[in-house]
């Protein structure tokens, strides 16, 4: 009986590649499909795992279904309502320094309004007075009122700052 080759000894398959380091001759074609250049692939044909032309398709379940529904889009309400309240916040907090780091006014319609009435109730004659807008609070500041009395003679009033800190002040004719 003859016994049958060995594995190095067999002839290889058609088309199956040459054995481990062996080199096959010049000009066989290999045993597996060249590959082609992109775009020459034949008409109908797709090689293993391509996908077909066109945008990808998914299998969402129906809007309509119950407890499916297709992906959600991101919505911009939150960056917009998050954007606006750090303006707003921004914008309060520049008021509040402003309000604390500027200077200290007295409120010029209650002057006016208690210098006339005390005035009156010392001269016994009413008065109308205008007082300088931007009085500041600071000790010793002098603010000159310009006023006419019931009567229509012009008087001059000098308001003095006596205390700052409890914006306290005082008046008198020059």
């Amino acid at each position: 009986m003859t016994e049958p080759p060995q594995d190095d000894q067999r002839p290889p398959a058609p088309g199956a590649p040459p054995p481990h380091g062996v080199t096959p001759p010049y000009g066989t074609p290999p045993p597996y499909p060249a590959p082609q250049p992109y775009g020459t692939q034949p008409y109908g044909t797709q090689p293993y795992g391509t996908q077909p032309y066109g945008p990808p398709q998914y299998a969402y379940a129906a809007p309509s279904a119950p407890g499916f529904a297709p992906p959600a889009q991101k919505s911009r309400v939150k960056l917009i309502a998050g954007v606006t309240a750090v303006l707003l916040l921004l914008i309060a907090g520049a008021v509040v320094l402003a309000l604390t780091l500027g200077k200290t006014l007295l409120d010029r319609s209650a002057v006016q309004r208690d210098v006339a009435a005390q005035f009156e109730q010392r001269e016994g004659v009413g008065i109308d007075i205008d007082c300088p807008v931007d009085m500041e609070v600071e000790n010793g500041a002098t603010y000159d009122c310009k006023g006419t009395t019931d009567d229509g003679e012009d008087v001059t009033l000098r308001i003095t700052i006596d205390d700052a800190d409890a914006a306290r002040y005082s008046w008198t004719e020059p």
